[in-house]
């Protein structure tokens, strides 16, 4: 904790100190401290508490402002005056681990006062701090621990809430330097491993393939009795789309990709005592191109026989009509050669 010592004088209307013919009352801002300067005199030193303004790492600079008060006040004597702040002290978040058990709602955590370099700083008076959780459903912080002067520690209460996943923890109080640290929570429960056998990179359009999926902990020992769910689109299909794995913790599958150039399917296993295991693969589909056909119109098929009957009907008459043409032009050379 840190006291800026300040001088208010009463200065006139040229600037010179005044003598005060009665005692003037004075508020300053943004500490709201409330000095004096007697009668008979011109000054009046006074201390404001670090904690008694707000300090912020990008705003350096504070204006004090002091005002007159009280029925006779002379509002003449209203002055102000920039500061540079410079904290030496700032604030420090410890944690037992930095990655906690999310099931086990009651955890601890230590907020400290230390200087630039670390060392721990003894307050002369309490210290109010406040502790933030940037998401609340991951940890939540119960209380903002006050230091006790004498001490430059604090402990607090940090609630998981049975999500696994990454909060920032940050601690601040006024007049020193913030912090921040990252909690990460995570499931006692042994992961679950989901891999894939005999499946190869480039499968056939059309074609069921067989393969085995394979379910292991994280230890890769194998996992029987494991329920296995396939998710996939329009275009697989996956037979069947929910299976248990054997004693061998494996567990055989067939796959019907439609179109390519490639699939994908997310495969999901749960078992009673292990975290659920997630996992998505990609299979490239050796399918050709495209051939013109009815579906492609999205035409009856008798239609298209209509179609391929009249073109050939155009080609015979277009036949005929050329060979009459080339019997008529050879009739015409020949009473041409006998004249």
């Amino acid at each position: 904790m840190l006291f800026l010592v300040i001088a208010l004088i009463a200065l006139d209307a040229k600037e010179r100190p005044k003598i005060m013919k009665e005692t003037g009352k004075y508020l300053i801002t943004p500490t709201n401290g409330l000095v004096e300067i007697e009668k008979d005199s011109s000054f009046t030193f006074t201390q404001l508490k670090s904690d008694s303004f707000d300090i912020s790492e990008s705003e350096t600079e504070i204006t004090l402002i002091v005002e007159p008060i009280g029925e006779n006040a002379n509002l003449d004597l209203e002055g102000s005056m920039n500061f540079i702040t410079h904290p030496t002290s700032q604030m420090k978040v410890s944690l037992p681990v930095q990655k906690i058990n999310s099931e086990h709602e009651q955890n601890m955590g230590i907020v400290q006062l230390v200087d630039l370099q670390g060392n721990p700083v003894i307050p002369k008076l309490d210290v109010k701090s406040k502790i933030m959780s940037s998401k609340d459903n991951v940890v939540q912080i119960l209380d903002d621990p006050v230091i006790s002067a004498g001490s430059s520690y604090a402990a607090f209460s940090i609630k998981t809430t049975g999500v696994v996943g990454e909060s920032i923890i940050s601690a601040s109080a006024k007049g020193v330097n913030g912090t921040s640290t990252i909690i990460n929570t995570a499931s006692s429960q042994t992961q679950l491993q989901v891999f894939t056998g005999g499946l190869s990179e480039e499968i056939p359009v059309n074609q069921p393939v067989e393969f085995r999926l394979f379910v292991d902990d994280e230890n890769a020992d194998s996992v029987s009795g494991a329920s296995i769910k396939i998710i996939t689109d329009e275009t697989v299909t996956v037979t069947p789309d929910v299976v248990r794995t054997s004693s061998d913790g494996s567990a055989i599958v067939s796959i019907t990709a439609f179109e390519g150039p490639n699939i994908s399917f997310d495969i999901i296993a749960t078992a009673e005592g292990y975290a659920e295991g997630r996992e998505s693969f990609t299979v490239s589909v050796d399918a050709p191109d495209k051939v013109f056909d009815s579906i492609d119109l999205e035409l009856p098929e008798w239609i298209i026989y209509i179609v391929v009957g009249g073109i050939l009907m155009v080609g015979v008459v277009v036949f005929m009509f050329l060979r009459k043409t080339k019997t008529n032009l050879e009739e015409e050379w020949g009473e041409e050669e006998e004249l």
